[in-house]
């Protein structure tokens, strides 16, 4: 690994580490260095790819939780394909970089980036992209749930008992 890259890696492991956000390091031969961290509601990579280089990719990945598999299962086709077209119309008006599987059961169901260029990259900015991607992840989360709750039957009153 060059000595810039490496000086970038352990800037932000320090500030990663100064946050209290517990990572690891990744082998990817596609990256100059590549890490992973789990923040509340998503799996966040930061990475600087040996294409891009001189850029910091800050990349949220998501997967359905299996309640949600569950519930999914039980909608139809054209119906989970409509739920596919509502959350790309949403992705596609943001400022993101994103990939949506229609495939719902997809372990990389969705991911979304940003890009961070070197010279200016500071931990504010860093940090806040992390949240920001998260905070993304968690309204992208809410809409899917709303939209399998109206596709899916409610549980029988006689399921519902608070004691069993």
């Amino acid at each position: 690994m060059p000595t810039q890259n490496k000086e970038l890696m352990e800037k932000i492991e320090g500030w990663l580490d100064d946050e209290g956000i517990p990572f690891e390091s990744v082998p990817d031969i596609n990256s100059r260095f590549h890490l992973k961290t789990q923040m509340k509601n998503i799996q966040v990579h930061l990475r600087e790819s040996n294409v891009r280089v001189g850029c910091v990719v800050v990349e949220g990945i998501m997967s359905m939780d299996e309640d949600q598999s569950e519930l999914m299962k039980k909608i139809k086709d054209d119906e989970q394909h409509s739920i596919f077209l509502e959350l790309f119309r949403k992705l596609d008006k943001e400022e993101y970089l994103f990939q949506l599987s229609k495939n719902f059961f997809d372990p990389i169901w969705l991911k979304i980036q940003r890009i961070i260029y070197v010279e200016d990259i500071r931990r504010s900015e860093l940090l806040n992209e992390m949240k920001e991607l998260n905070t993304k992840f968690v309204g992208i989360n809410y809409e899917l749930n709303e939209a399998i709750d109206n596709l899916t039957e409610p549980p029988s009153p006689a399921d519902s008992s608070l004691y069993g």
